[in-house]
């Protein structure tokens, strides 16, 4: 919550403000759970981050944070 909506927003404003709701937030174990639920496989989930250095997003082992993930309906 700190970093993506107080920090992402509010203070650095690379998000516009109001872009996330911290409580419909879902976590990385659920959205497994929904996708197998509904018979898609994971193809790739994977974190990401923005790097301070370059100004840009990069690919991040850490889903703490910001994570996407790419699935196929089996």
């Amino acid at each position: 919550k700190v970093l993506t909506i107080g920090i992402a927003e509010y203070i650095l404003g690379v998000i516009p403000k109001g872009t996330h709701t911290f409580d419909k937030y879902v976590s990385p174990e659920s959205l497994k759970n929904w996708l197998k639920g509904a018979n898609c496989e994971c193809i790739k989930f994977t974190g990401f981050e923005f790097d301070f250095f370059k100004g840009e997003m990069m690919e991040s082992k850490d889903l703490s944070v910001n994570y996407f993930v790419v699935a196929k309906k089996i």
